[in-house]
């Protein structure tokens, strides 16, 4: 290589580096912080079988799950979910509630849902998405089975009651899928998934008038006969982002309810029964 080639290189290779290392710098100290305080919850008794089921789609599996959770007060969930809701003629937040006219709580599941679809991450994505100023639906008028969220980013597959959190499932594009399957069946090591899924639990309210409150993610990958048990996925740098960004979102959306609770202190809720 001629000198001033080999000098542009090295400068070129350099600025590079001066300019990426601080990004990285503040990504690892992030992921170590967000992993540090929030440890993998076990995904046998922190999500529903749903969200690792694949009967319907035979060809496919689920080799990972990924669930998070944090502690929220019960009545800053409630009341952040209410904000994002709109009045029985869908022009605006709802009234505040009075004494002498309660209005029954909706369920932990579906305030969790709720508050957690008001993520601003979520809304730039869905923006991105649907190439609109518009995040789209968000849940604000219910979560009917089928029905598209974020623009088409979600696909509600289970309506969030009591005991059932909401269920959604999104997919990858297809043209992306495609090309990394044809480039692994010739020894590429790795494979896009085909899609996931998330589920937003809830746990029993504490006595300090606090609720666990869960964020879980599932990636399904198509099943190829020619890999037999090691079936290739995403390398593991790409999964370890994708449960750092998992843990940003909680971590947001956990604080964003607290703060709500010390701005609502003084509301009262009437929190849902349960069974």
């Amino acid at each position: 290589m001629p000198p001033v080639l080999r000098t542009l290189s090295r400068t070129v290779l350099g600025g590079t580096a001066l300019t990426l290392a601080p990004a990285l710098y503040l990504y690892h100290r992030t992921a170590a912080d967000l992993e540090a305080r929030y440890p993998p919850c076990p995904p046998t008794t922190a999500g529903t079988p749903a969200l690792r089921d694949t009967s319907a789609t035979p060809s496919q599996h689920t080799p990972y799950t990924d669930i998070y959770s944090a502690r929220v007060p019960v009545h800053g969930l409630h009341a952040l979910a209410a904000a994002a809701s709109p009045t029985s003629d869908g022009s605006g937040p709802p009234s505040p509630r009075t004494e002498e006219s309660p209005t029954p709580a909706p369920s932990l599941e579906d305030a969790w849902a709720r508050a957690f679809l008001q993520s601003p991450a979520l809304h730039w994505e869905a923006r991105l998405l649907g190439r609109t100023r518009d995040a789209g639906d968000t849940g604000a008028h219910g979560f009917a089975r089928g029905r598209p969220l974020l623009n088409g980013l979600f696909t509600v597959l289970r309506t969030p009651a009591a005991g059932a959190p909401l269920l959604v499932e999104w997919r990858m594009d297809g043209g992306a899928t495609a090309f990394f399957a044809r480039i692994a069946r010739v020894g590429y090591p790795w494979r896009l998934m085909d899609g996931g899924r998330h589920e937003w639990g809830v746990g029993e309210v504490g006595a300090d008038g606090t609720v666990e409150v869960r964020f879980a993610c599932a990636h399904q990958y198509e099943i190829w006969e020619g890999e037999g048990e090691g079936q290739k996925t995403v390398p593991e740098w790409v999964k370890r982002a994708h449960r750092v960004f998992a843990m940003w979102l909680l971590d947001e959306r956990a604080r964003a309810v607290r703060e709500c609770a010390l701005q609502d202190g003084r509301t009262k809720t009437t929190l849902p029964v349960r069974p």
